[in-house]
């Protein structure tokens, strides 16, 4: 994953996430399509995988900002 760590404004930080991650538009546009053929519960789950991992990304950035003074 590159060095996200060092950005400050949270809509960049969660593109350069969801890049890292390999998310494309196809897959993005299934994700968000509300009539999509999939199930509530898959759904759910990838609603919260993804809203973990950006969780996650944001307590790290947090971190790194307050330990380097940076921001």
């Amino acid at each position: 994953m590159r060095t996200i760590w060092k950005t400050s404004n949270s809509a960049s930080m969660m593109h350069e996430l969801n890049t890292a991650r390999g998310a494309n538009r196809t897959t993005m546009a299934m994700h968000n399509n509300v009539t999509q053929t999939t199930s509530a519960t898959h759904k759910v789950n990838m609603f919260n995988f993804r809203s973990n991992r950006a969780l996650r990304a944001a307590r790290t950035v947090m971190a790194s900002e307050v330990v380097t003074g940076s921001g």
